[in-house]
């Protein structure tokens, strides 16, 4: 007996660990994302962002001024012309902040953030990924 209640409790002792690992917030997003940004104006190196966009639920993504995809982890849509997209002129006018957006049946939260050469860092996550998204003004 006394041994599955120490399996148990260590079990329930992982998954609450992993858990708060991985809680992300819009506070320590945007952070993130800032910092990023910052270290991009230093260097165009997206290895970085290749490496980020292996390992989490979302993605960067670079706008220049005009909405032409420069950076994007989907090879095929860099070049792409984004500014048609609502969402994206909102972007490229306020260069920095969050937008809470439906895409089909999922509601995604994007945190951009200018950086050098008149280009915007995009970063787009599942809201339900996130505490904190009712910070973002909902964009329709």
């Amino acid at each position: 007996m006394k041994r599955i209640y120490t399996i148990t409790t260590l079990i329930i002792a992982m998954f609450c660990g992993c858990a708060t690992e991985h809680v992300r917030t819009i506070d320590t997003l945007e952070a993130k994302i800032s910092e990023t940004a910052a270290e991009l104006k230093q260097n165009n190196n997206f290895s970085e962002l290749e490496k980020y966009n292996r390992s989490g639920r979302g993605y960067y993504y670079i706008l220049n001024k005009n909405g032409i995809v420069v950076y994007h982890p989907g090879k095929g849509l860099i070049g792409s012309d984004f500014s048609r997209f609502g969402f994206v002129r909102k972007i490229l006018l306020e260069k920095n902040g969050c937008i809470r957006s439906e895409a089909g049946s999922v509601s995604r939260i994007i945190i951009f953030r200018e950086k050098a050469g008149d280009e915007i860092l995009c970063y787009t996550i599942p809201e339900n990924e996130i505490t904190g998204a009712e910070k973002c003004e909902k964009y329709e």
